[in-house]
């Protein structure tokens, strides 16, 4: 329940443009969630940290967020539940790749990760 709450309180801090906060409250719900075995609130509390780091972060921060990313996606099979979240983690990671001039590496993880993507909305989008 606590990692929902600062899941939650991160997303709303992120909405209402105060990135740094929103930051500290997504790595806090990311830590207990992990700690309590909640892969779904990890994935999404890890989708929005990065998605702030991609579109606010410098290069280094783009850059620690797309390790972040690749590590998760590593570790999480689409079996260990959050699928949706899996799938907003593949597509931004690869848009963030793009975005950073690794089209090749985006097209290798894309074509990779696609037949785990359970959900039709993030296949389409693949």
């Amino acid at each position: 329940m606590r990692a929902r709450a600062q899941w939650f309180l991160g997303t709303i801090e992120g909405r209402a443009g105060h990135v740094a906060e929103a930051r500290r409250e997504l790595e806090q719900a990311m830590k207990s969630a992990h700690d309590a075995l909640d892969s779904v609130i990890h994935l999404r509390a890890l989708a929005d940290y990065a998605e702030l780091s991609w579109t606010h972060g410098n290069d280094q921060e783009r850059a620690a967020a797309i390790a972040l990313v690749e590590r998760a996606l590593s570790e999480v099979t689409a079996l260990d539940g959050g699928q949706e979240e899996r799938g907003r983690l593949v597509y931004g990671l690869g848009a963030a790749l793009i975005r950073t001039g690794h089209l090749d590496k985006a097209v290798s993880i894309l074509k990779a990760e696609l037949p785990l993507i359970v959900s039709p909305y993030w296949r389409a989008r693949a």
